[in-house]
């Protein structure tokens, strides 16, 4: 299975779990020296292969390929790129869970109590940056985050996690939400029970 191929499907499968909103989150896989990231705006439940860019992991970047204009990476560019270069990983998810952004939004970690979310995610730091969309802020504060955890929530806005794998960090996205799914729930039994 070629990059895009790999990486639209797992766009769908995010966009299918409620993980994303139509035309939000972002994708990467590092090859060599560059990555491919999504573009910016693109649906990621329908993604087209033009919408997959190729980006350096050094240097500056122009949105020019072979003489034709390349769509733009994703804003979160910059993340993902922080994140390959101080960490091992090799595939970066981002995306907006609802119920981890919910429970996140008063707390400074979540630690998960089922068991397959303790068992992949033992706590996952929550951050706040004073701009937290395509934040040079969670740039530098992420990968640091990520040598304890794979996973780091920012406070309103979403979840980054990196593996080996897109379905992998895919994967560490949805065992979160699952997880944070289940103590929504245990609170609500617990006030009405």
């Amino acid at each position: 299975m070629d990059f895009y191929e790999r990486i639209r499907r797992v766009g769908s499968l995010l966009f299918n779990q409620g993980l994303i909103s139509i035309s939000a989150g972002n994708i990467s896989i590092r090859v060599e020296d560059f990555f491919l990231i999504t573009s910016s705006g693109s649906i990621l439940g329908d993604l087209k292969r033009r919408e997959l860019v190729k980006v350096p992991l050094s240097g500056s970047f122009r949105f020019r390929y072979a003489g034709l204009k390349q769509a733009s990476p994703s804003v979160e560019e910059v993340v993902h790129r922080a994140i390959y270069l101080n960490t091992s990983a090799n595939s970066v998810v981002h995306a907006h869970p609802p119920a981890a952004l919910a429970l996140a939004r008063n707390l400074d970690f979540i630690k998960p109590e089922d068991a397959e979310g303790s068992f992949y995610l033992k706590e996952v730091p929550v951050i706040e940056t004073d701009s937290p969309i395509a934040s040079r802020e969670a740039a530098e504060k992420i990968p640091l985050l990520m040598e304890k955890s794979p996973a780091v929530i920012i406070r309103s806005h979403g979840i980054f996690a990196a593996s080996d794998t897109p379905e992998k960090a895919a994967s560490l996205v949805s065992t979160l939400e699952f997880s944070c799914r289940m103590e929504i729930y245990r609170r609500i039994i617990k006030i009405t029970g």
